[in-house]
């Protein structure tokens, strides 16, 4: 360090204030900080940079930046980490993961380990990452609301959030949109004991090898989602819109109301162009519930929902379903309850060729639900 800069770093105020120059090394100051105190025992951290170069060169190179377990690089690095801020108008709006210099170079765009509600991420859109746009893990409940996650090209995890190891976050008026993974979920991962809070979420045009907009691989968990719209996502293989499948352990039992499936769609021959629920082989089977109410499934490929295995049931009610019973199969004979109130008629969106999937005033849908809900 310079004589001045040492100065800084010596100082014990809480608090320090710099009006300096050009050349005085308030980045490279300010990283040295980032790194001290990110190692330290229960510490959460925020680094937001004014340009890639200085995240990607600079903390990535040096201190490991991505660490967010003390697993993904051989830094040390812990806590949460923001990379790098872009402007959007007068704003700081854009987690921009990429550089001029190396585009697409960085990892993941933002990590929770072990964090509260009071955890807060909201007003961004997080952009252009190599892995799940927010990453999620070790019984972490962070609150996310108010983002746009878009543009992510992940392998292996999923595209837009990751969420395992008995996490619980809160995610609410979030768009998930245009992320391409090769492994599964597109939009959201849900797995093992984890159940997050999930309403108002739009998880559009993102691709995976399964589950194109939701994957969930959950065990000894019940789970909750209203109102989210899922549309326009497509699969390599099984699970256009949502797969449901099994993780060593207990009942999984999943409930989705006033939501929206449309427009869906699996490769190469997959199954569950809306939902694929179960396994091919019953003997890795775990029994699952999975049910639908106050909502709509509409133009999801040949099969609105696929179920696989014996052990599996489905509820639906107060539903329109395109095709009916009839468009649900159950080559295994798992179970099905078709219940009151469910109707097979064109939902007459608003335009869904430009991804406006409001109810027309003149749809069937309208006061069709449960309990005074409309879907």
């Amino acid at each position: 360090l310079t004589k001045y800069q040492k100065e800084v770093a010596e100082c014990s105020s809480r608090f320090r204030v710099l009006v300096t120059g050009r050349r005085f090394g308030k980045t490279w100051l300010a990283i040295r900080e980032l790194a001290r105190f990110a190692t330290q025992p229960k510490q959460n951290v925020w680094y937001v940079a004014p340009t890639s170069g200085m995240s990607c060169n600079e903390v990535c190179s040096d201190y490991g930046g991505f660490d967010i377990e003390g697993s993904r690089h051989t830094g040390a690095t812990r806590g949460q980490l923001i990379f790098p801020v872009k402007e959007i108008g007068d704003n700081w709006k854009s987690i921009e993961c990429s550089s001029v210099e190396e585009p697409k170079s960085n990892n993941t765009n933002w990590g929770a380990n072990g964090e509260t509600p009071d955890a807060i991420l909201s007003g961004f859109t997080i952009t252009n990452g190599l892995n799940s746009g927010i990453w999620i893990a070790s019984q972490s409940d962070p609150t996310l609301t108010d983002l746009n996650i878009q543009g992510n090209i992940v392998s292996n995890e999923a595209g837009g959030i990751y969420i395992k190891q008995s996490s619980s976050p809160t995610i609410t008026n979030v768009t998930i949109r245009d992320n391409i993974t090769s492994g599964d979920g597109g939009g959201i991962h849900i797995r093992e004991q984890s159940t997050p809070i999930i309403s108002d979420v739009i998880i559009e045009n993102n691709h995976a090898r399964h589950g194109g907009g939701l994957c969930i691989y959950l065990s000894d968990a019940s789970l909750e989602i209203h109102d989210i719209l899922i549309a326009g996502n497509t699969t390599t293989y099984d699970g256009g819109g949502i797969l449901f499948a099994q993780y060593p352990g207990g009942l999984g039992i999943v409930t989705l109301s006033n939501a929206t499936l449309s427009n869906n769609q699996c490769g190469n021959g997959g199954n569950g162009g809306g939902i694929y629920f179960g396994v091919h082989n019953n003997a890795l089977a775990h029994p699952k519930h999975l049910t639908l109410r106050n909502s709509i499934m509409w133009n999801n490929g040949a099969e609105e929902i696929n179920i696989a295995s014996s052990d599996d049931t489905v509820s639906i009610d107060f539903s329109d379903i395109m095709g009916g019973s009839e468009s649900i199969i159950n080559e295994n004979s798992g179970t099905i309850f078709w219940g009151e109130g469910n109707i097979d008629a064109d939902p007459l969106f608003v335009d869904p060729d430009s991804d406006d999937y409001h109810l027309s005033g003149l749809s069937p849908a309208i006061g069709a639900g449960i309990d005074s809900l409309q879907i």
